[in-house]
């Protein structure tokens, strides 16, 4: 059956004269080998067996075109007739097989369906009447001979649909006999959702993944009994039913222990993390997730990589530093979880790693083991642990191993290596662990700390640093290079010099000693330090011989730098300082590289032979915290924006780093532009710009630098170009160094504040005030006419601005009728001036006027004399 469970039905009708023999196949038959065969097989002739074709078929013989045919028919077929369309004939069938028994004899054909129904099977039996007699051959002639063509397999039983993470067996039912043993069952679409039993592919059951979704195809095939041919099922669909969600990942592993220092462990390779439902199940697939520092921020002591791989600093494990949380997301469901991470940590404080003890000192020995933060065990005087190992690595040839207790001997004169060690495989209760965890010290034993030992140039400096690309003396007495001290109240002389290296040094070497004397060579690329060995005779007074060693640990320094402190390191501003560091790189004999800082704090300093120059003429001196250096660029204007290079020049510092070359020893550039600093400024005062007459105001320069920083300069005050109006004309920026401007009359005044931004640039900031002119009105209070010969009194009425004033100083005149009694007087009625008038004249004009705000005013009146 087709996967629609559908049978159709169709009849043609069509002549002998439809196959033309004109269209042979290869052996000139001129018919279809393959529908002869069809025909044959068929068993069925008959009158009209050329003229009716009667074709039944499943839906599965539409698609894959191999359904059987009964009659007479040829795909070659010309000049046919359809008589019945191609229809559906039933729908649901499961199966369906015909009965031809009765054919020739009651000229009926059976049809077999079974057919489902609401899970329900019924199998029925339908009957067809044929209107020709037709004859049905033998079956040694037909059925005898077909082949295994006709023979069927389908799916039954198969559901609709079926929930994730369930299984479902599913069965078949064939047409024909087939062999079992070559049942295969597949998967054709989703295999990624589902299988079927790997070990054995005849077993029917389909079992889908928990986070399967979306649908399932399957097909089920096998071998005909006779082997010809293989039969494969239709394939069938099955909707998968997931109504969970997943709600996040779990991990069985709960705890995570690594070594400080550890840079080795890869939590994908040993974390598996499973999805969680929202039903409360657990998948059983291992989920790819992506790694982050749960709180990055809070641990500068740990990282870990997207892909898992953990990085532990040395200084980690501390309490402070105990532990780090890891965070694992899922970002196809947007899920994560977190794993805490414990730091193991050994401390092995004494002995004292690079200690040098001597003999008579007291063996000591103090080690703490922590796992997260918290000691788990101390040793404290003693080598019994349940927990860490303590073992000599390396000791003078007849010395016994470390143990705490008792005095160092004389046969433990030499150098140590001692570890302690934590097997960490073996702590319980953690899921993952770091193979191991140690911790070992270097130290030395000499005869006495005080008087025995190696210098470096004068004794009394305590030298230890030497620089590369220099060659440096070794000999038991002189101060220009290595020489060895000893207890000269107890030891008479020395002898048998031996002078090594404690360890391979790249760029470093030393000749064979020739009679206690010796050569160290550093190349000009050495970035290590070393540790240099005496081995010597010291004989007594007493002419007893004791076997001494020494050792010292030498750095070099290599290299200088200069640092730019300033947030704007690609300019120099004239008038500013350049800040920078200057620092020389020091290697110890381990290779580790630290700073040697020039300035003033180093011990013993003597800078005499330090110097930084500009080829622009810039000057260096150090800062005001001695602990840098302000360098300040020449104020040549023809030089900004131009380069400069500033070089720092060391040829060695007495008492810190000992050198016997007289050419300098590091030189070291650094460039940048010479840059016109550049400042804002603004003349500020309170209140409008537009005063009164007789109105102060006080201004003050506000300046202030790139960084929005207030700057103090010389100010220079002018008003309109000139030197008016103003208390002083000379003050400093800031409000606390204010000026005061006086108007004292109407008009507008422009105030310039004068300051330099270098020595020989000067920049001004303007402002502008405005005085308002008042409105002054005058009046002449009195008599219009007089008589010939007659007197009368005037007084000047003044209003400013609308308002009457009383005290205004008013200066009178007239034409030569008049005669005033006074020509001055007050603006008010009180302080009149009497006037006399001719008795020649006709009229008179007399005339009075005031100065107000630096400006004269004036009014005329004209009296009339009869």
């Amino acid at each position: 059956m087709g996967s629609e469970g559908k049978l159709y039905y169709s009849q043609r009708q069509y002549t002998k004269a439809s196959s033309s023999t004109e269209e042979k196949d290869e052996n000139g038959s001129g018919e279809n080998p393959e529908l002869q065969q069809n025909r044959n097989e068929s068993g069925i002739s008959g009158e009209n067996a050329e003229n009716t074709d009667i074709a039944i078929a499943t839906e599965s013989d539409k698609e894959n075109q191999t359904g059987i045919i009964s009659g007479n028919s040829s795909d070659i077929a010309r000049d046919s007739k359809e008589l019945i369309a191609r229809s559906v004939f039933a729908e649901g069938i499961e199966n369906f097989t015909a009965d031809v028994t009765k054919v020739e004899s009651e000229r009926i054909v059976r049809f077999r369906l079974t057919t489902e129904n609401n899970g329900k099977k019924v199998k029925t039996l339908h009957t067809v009447n044929l209107r020709n007699r037709i004859q049905v051959l033998k079956p040694d002639d037909a059925f005898a001979t077909a082949g295994s063509t006709d023979i069927r397999i389908t799916i039954v039983g198969a559901p609709n649909s079926i929930d994730a993470g369930n299984s479902k067996i599913l069965s078949y039912d064939a047409s024909g006999p087939i062999d079992p043993t070559t049942v295969v069952w597949k998967i054709t679409d989703g295999a990624d959702k589902g299988s079927f039993p790997a070990l054995d592919p005849t077993y029917g059951k389909l079992t889908v993944n928990n986070n399967a979704t979306g649908t399932i195809t399957v097909t089920v095939s096998a071998r005909t009994a006779d082997g010809k041919q293989t039969a494969t099922s239709a394939p069938v669909t099955i909707q998968i039913n997931n109504n969970r969600i997943v709600t996040g990942i779990e991990t069985e592993t709960k705890s995570v222990l690594v070594a400080a220092g550890y840079n080795g462990l890869n939590l994908n390779s040993e974390i598996i993390w499973k999805y969680v439902y929202s039903d409360g199940t657990k998948g059983k697939d291992n989920v790819p997730v992506i790694w982050t520092m749960d709180k990055p921020d809070n641990c500068s002591y740990a990282s870990v990589t997207s892909e898992g791989q953990i990085s532990v600093g040395s200084e980690a494990g501390t309490s402070d530093k105990g532990s780090f949380t890891v965070r694992a997301t899922n970002s196809e469901h947007n899920v994560s979880n977190t794993i805490t991470v414990k730091i193991a940590r050994i401390d092995l404080s004494l002995p004292g790693n690079n200690a040098t003890y001597t003999v008579g000192t007291k063996k000591e020995l103090h080690c703490t083991y922590m796992e997260g933060g918290q000691v788990v065990e101390t040793i404290d005087g003693n080598n019994t642990s349940a927990i860490v190992n303590i073992t000599t690595t390396k000791k003078p040839e007849n010395a016994s191993d470390y143990n705490a207790g008792g005095n160092f001997a004389e046969n433990d004169i030499g150098s140590w290596n001692v570890k302690a060690t934590v097997n960490l495989t073996e702590r319980a209760g953690y899921d993952i662990v770091d193979v191991h965890i140690e911790k070992i010290n270097q130290f030395s034993v000499i005869w006495s700390h005080e008087t025995e030992g190696i210098t470096l140039g004068d004794p009394k400096d305590s030298i230890d640093i030497v620089s590369a690309d220099d060659n440096y003396a070794c000999n038991p007495h002189h101060q220009y290079g290595f020489s060895i001290s000893y207890d000269k109240s107890n030891i008479n002389y020395i002898k048998n010099i031996n002078w090594s290296l404690g360890g391979t040094y790249t760029g470093i070497s030393i000749d064979p000693s020739n009679n206690n004397v010796t050569t160290i060579r550093i190349s000009k690329t050495a970035k290590s330090g070393f540790v240099l060995h005496a081995d010597y005779t010291g004989v007594t007074y007493q002419n007893e011989e004791i076997s001494l060693h020494a050792e010292k640990e030498v750095k070099v320094a290599n290299g200088m730098e200069i640092i730019p402190l300033n947030e704007d390191k690609q300019h120099a501003y004239i008038g500013e300082s350049y800040l920078m560091q200057v620092q020389v790189k020091v290697y110890d004999a381990n290779g580790v590289e630290s700073k040697l800082r020039i300035c003033d704090n180093v011990n013993k300093t003597d800078l005499s032979e330090f110097s930084i120059r500009g080829n622009l003429n810039g000057t260096a001196q150090l800062s005001s915290d001695k602990k840098n250096w302000d360098y300040y660029p020449a104020d040549n204007p023809k030089d900004y924006g131009s380069e400069e290079t500033a070089t720092a020049t060391l040829q060695r510092i007495p008492g810190v780093i000992f050198s016997n070359k007289n050419n300098a020893l590091f030189v070291e550039s650094i460039k940048f532009t010479l840059t016109e600093p550049s400042f804002s400024s603004n003349i500020v005062s309170s209140g409008s710009d537009s005063i009164e007459i007789g109105e102060n105001k006080e201004l003050y320069l506000e300046l202030q630098n790139r960084k929005n920083e207030s700057v103090n300069k010389d100010v220079t005050w002018y008003v309109n170009d000139g030197k008016t109006n103003l208390n002083v004309y000379t003050s400093q920026c800031g409000k606390n160094s204010k000026v005061t401007f006086f108007a004292d009359r109407p008009g507008t005044y422009v105030i310039k504040a004068e300051y330099h931004t270098t020595q020989n640039s000067v920049k001004y900031a303007v402002k502008t005030l405005q005085v308002r002119r008042p409105d002054v009105q005058l009046s002449i209070q009195g008599m219009d006419e007089v008589s010939k010969g007659g007197t009368a009194s005037y007084w000047l009425q003044v209003t400013i601005d609308g308002n009457v004033k009383n005290d205004i100083d008013v200066q009178w005149s007239g034409d030569w009728p008049a005669t005033f009694n006074h020509d001055s007087s007050k603006s008010n009625n009180m302080d009149k001036v009497g006037v006399a008038f001719s008795q020649w004249a006709e009229s008179c004009t007399i005339k009075a006027g005031i100065n107000y705000a630096g400006e004269n005013f004036e009014i005329e009146k004209t009296i009339k004399i009869k």
